[in-house]
């Protein structure tokens, strides 16, 4: 057929109206995760990426309660480093959300403590060397 892959601006608002619902029913099915299972990690975590991409400069924080409970769960259980990608994850967001906020103490202490679970971490290793300038 002869469909274009360009959309109009109606059609990315139209698309953007839709991904936010389908976000919001994530989240929805995520708080269901944790009433039922309140004592894991896995729906704090789950709530943090929806609300993440709800909120992506962060200036909100809307993840960050969920990235927060989500945080306090995986350090608690982190035998020999198995979570260590997802403690990593809470690490970014916290160091960003500071950032944004001009916490830069703050900020600079969560991308150290990425360099502790992951030494050649580049994000971290990319957002310390900007922050010496």
């Amino acid at each position: 057929g002869g469909e274009t892959l360009v959309k109009t601006k109606e059609e990315l608002a139209a698309d953007s109206i839709v991904r936010v619902g389908y976000i919001l029913k994530a989240d929805s099915i995520f708080n269901q995760v944790v009433e039922r299972s309140p004592e894991t990690y896995l729906g704090y975590f789950w709530r943090a990426r929806c609300n993440a991409s709800l909120d992506a400069d962060a200036t909100l924080g809307l993840a960050k309660p969920y990235y927060e409970e989500a945080l306090t769960r995986l350090e608690a259980t982190n035998e020999n480093g198995k979570r260590n990608r997802e403690i990593i994850e809470c690490y970014r967001y916290f160091g960003y959300y500071y950032y944004v906020k001009e916490d830069m103490v703050t900020s600079k202490s969560y991308f150290e403590k990425i360099l502790v679970l992951d030494p050649t971490n580049e994000v971290a290793t990319t957002v310390l060397d900007a922050m010496k300038k």
